[in-house]
């Protein structure tokens, strides 16, 4: 292989010649412009991605990434003409110089409710409000911070489980795999008791 002026680029042979020549005889060898394509994940654990490789000069090459259980592709990182960035788990990529690719993957964070109620939920990347079982997909490290808050007056908060566990209102997690949070609401039994008793004295016409 012969050295381009750039770094990620060459020109290849693609077909090797071999053998003893009896008497004078003419070689024409064959090269082929080549560019690289350098393919990384920004976490081992996230999933998978293309192999890198050499490429002939406008030759189609397809790109693609699968993520790991409990991740997802949140974009492609792309450098060099003609490179993708964007967040399709495949696409094609035309050789005209060299490329750099980088699949970046999302932990999940799921979480479950439990009774009734919801949880907001906040990161420098994701934000939302869950209801049921719902997962937040952000970026490695980051801390997100959960807020509970009852559906109505007759439920309260009763605690947090999983990735953390505290009885506490709001708490925030720091997410560099995937983690699962359960909140549990209940029903405040102080606030039916006043019902009841309000009731009863309505009933009664002491009110």
């Amino acid at each position: 292989a012969l050295t381009g002026v750039l770094s990620g680029e060459r020109w290849a042979g693609i077909s090797a010649v071999s053998g003893t020549a009896s008497s004078s005889t003419t070689l024409a060898p064959e090269y082929f412009h080549q560019y690289y394509l350098n393919v990384t994940v920004n976490s081992a654990e996230g999933g998978l991605a293309s192999d890198s490789g050499w490429y002939n000069a406008s030759q189609s090459v397809r790109l693609s990434a699968n993520a790991t259980e409990g991740w997802s592709l949140h974009q492609w990182d792309g450098l060099g003409p003609g490179a993708y960035a964007g967040s399709s788990t495949s696409t094609v990529l035309t050789m005209s110089g060299p490329l750099f690719e980088r699949a970046v993957f999302y932990p999940g964070l799921t979480i479950r409710v439990v009774g009734g109620g919801t949880v907001s939920y906040g990161s420098v990347s994701a934000f939302g409000q869950a209801s049921g079982s719902s997962i937040a997909y952000v970026a490695p490290g980051s801390n997100v911070s959960l807020t509970p808050k009852p559906s109505l007056f007759l439920y309260k908060f009763e605690g947090w489980n999983g990735a953390t566990n505290s009885s506490s209102g709001s708490t925030s997690v720091s997410v560099d795999a995937p983690l699962v949070v359960q909140a549990t609401f209940g029903y405040n039994y102080v606030v039916l008791a006043l019902i009841v008793v309000v009731a009863a004295a309505v009933g009664s016409g002491l009110c």
